[in-house]
């Protein structure tokens, strides 16, 4: 955008398994259950019948004849001249029985801590003597349960297990993407001059800590001094890392990093800190003067992209402009069309003819806004894009803002985008607009060129200032029921709890 002026289980799951216990020639298999007490098998007779598989329960102690599974022993023979009366069959074991007297070895069932293995049947007395079984070992312990994921997937997995690939993606106060561990941040100690590479101090990258930004190491690493943070870690993988804006447009000298303890936050009973921009500092890479010359997967020419950040009505500033998205290689103004950023602020008011040049919603704002150069759009109506009457203000200390850029063959031939927006800790998002581009020349087909804006215009533009907390950008068009997942996601996150 253009300047507005000067500035600067155990579940118990343990499985039910199978148990396998072996009685004389005959073979019985059991499932673990709940403690019961095993019966001793009666005297000699005729052959006594097998019990029945018992199951094993909590954990018993090792001892002569342990407690069982509630399995019954097998019935002694009548007395007689019989051969006298089978061993009983011993309940399955849990996780760590005790040694059976009678009966062969019990294996535990997997996961409880189950009961401790049955005595096996006596011999009968009767008849000639049957000898008792021989004595089982201790029942081996059962495996532990595993903890499943806990809440919804974080915002990262929803686009990308939908198809809709993360090429970049930012956060200074939680991860954003579950197979990420590098550091969030680079902070530095000292001077910091403006543009890529702009610690002349002492750099320290920031990491997390039980996936939440480690504010205990960025401050104790800042004791004493000054810190700004220099380095915002891409979490896609695609490593667009973005670094404090090089020189160019409207910043001759390149734009300076933020206070790095400007901006604490809590997050689900964590403290970190997040990003507050303010005039004279933005964050850019992909573009002929940053380190990262070329952004890496980012979408080009007119090219679907999906963008959200989490913002605030908080520290903004009326100007050009609080974006974050994709924009110009060059870092100069290259007319219509050839950045598109998700904005929030109150639109700008005091350049040039506001009604032709910035769009805007109604109520006062803030608003979000889709920034596609020269135009902070808000929807189209009446065939203008000021006072659009769906685009309401969003009056929240965290808000959710969300732009879908789809492309040109949609609505006719006159393009598509969609603008959401909504409270970042409760709810849903509203859909603010969804229809065509601007009729104006060179927004259909848009001719997006991959460079990543965070904070500032596309042609440098830093007169603007506002909160960020967390954004990315992806490949694709998310549909409402992704976006609604989205912002499931950001909810769960717990901002300002």
């Amino acid at each position: 955008m253009k300047k507005i002026g000067p500035f600067v289980l155990v579940s118990i799951a343990a499985s039910f398994g199978a148990v396998v216990v072996s009685c004389g020639d005959y073979t019985v298999s059991g499932d673990a259950g709940v403690a019961g007490m095993g019966v001793t098998g009666g005297t000699g007779g005729s052959s006594g019948s097998e019990g029945l598989s018992g199951s094993g329960g909590s954990a018993g102690s090792d001892t002569a004849a342990g407690t069982g599974g509630t399995g019954v022993g097998g019935a002694g023979g009548a007395a007689g001249t019989s051969s006298g009366g089978t061993g009983g069959i011993a309940g399955s074991g849990g996780a760590a029985g005790g040694a059976a007297a009678g009966g062969t070895n019990i294996s535990g069932g997997t996961g409880a801590t189950g009961g401790t293995g049955a005595t096996g049947g006596t011999g009968a007395t009767g008849g000639t003597g049957a000898t008792g079984g021989t004595g089982g070992t201790d029942a081996s312990g059962g495996t532990g349960g595993t903890d499943e994921p806990v809440g919804p997937p974080l915002p990262g997995d929803v686009l990308n297990n939908a198809g809709i690939t993360v090429v970049a993606a930012y956060s200074t106060v939680r991860v954003i993407v579950s197979d990420y561990s590098g550091p969030l941040y680079q902070v530095c100690k000292g001077r910091a001059d403006p543009g890529p590479g702009s610690c002349k101090g002492t750099p320290q990258d920031i990491g997390s800590v039980d996936g939440y930004g480690d504010a205990d190491a960025q401050d104790a690493f800042c004791t004493g001094g000054p810190c700004t943070i220099t380095k915002i870690y891409d979490q896609s993988g695609y490593e667009n890392h973005v670094e404090p804006s090089p020189k160019g447009g409207w910043a001759p000298n390149g734009l300076s990093p933020v206070d790095a303890a400007a901006l604490p936050v809590t997050i689900n009973s964590h403290a970190a800190y997040g990003i507050r921009i303010i005039p004279g500092t933005g964050y850019r890479a992909g573009c002929y003067d940053c380190s990262t010359q070329i952004g890496n997967g980012i979408a080009l020419g007119d090219d679907p992209q999906t963008m959200y950040m989490v913002t605030s009505q908080k520290d903004l500033v009326d100007g050009c402009c609080f974006s974050f998205g994709n924009a110009e290689l060059s870092c100069t103004d290259e007319k219509a069309g050839k950045m598109e950023a998700v904005y929030f602020g109150y639109g700008v008011s005091n350049y040039g003819d506001a009604r032709t040049t910035w769009g805007g919603g109604v109520q006062g704002g803030p608003w979000v806004m889709a920034d596609i150069e020269d135009c902070l759009f808000a929807g189209w109506e009446r065939g203008q894009w000021y006072n659009i009457s769906t685009n309401t203000p969003l009056k929240h200390d965290f808000v959710t803002a969300m732009v879908v850029g789809d492309t040109a063959d949609k609505n006719g031939g006159e393009g598509r985008i969609a603008l959401y927006g909504g409270d970042a800790t409760t709810g849903t998002v509203k859909e603010m607009y969804d229809g065509i581009r601007p009729t104006d020349p060179g927004y259909v087909p848009a001719t997006k060129q991959g460079s990543i804006i965070l904070g500032t215009g596309g042609d440098n533009s830093n007169s603007a200032g506002g909160r960020f907390y967390e954004g990315l950008m992806a490949n694709g068009v998310a549909t409402r029921q992704i976006v609604d997942a989205l912002q499931e996601s950001i909810v769960a996150a717990k901002y300002g709890q």
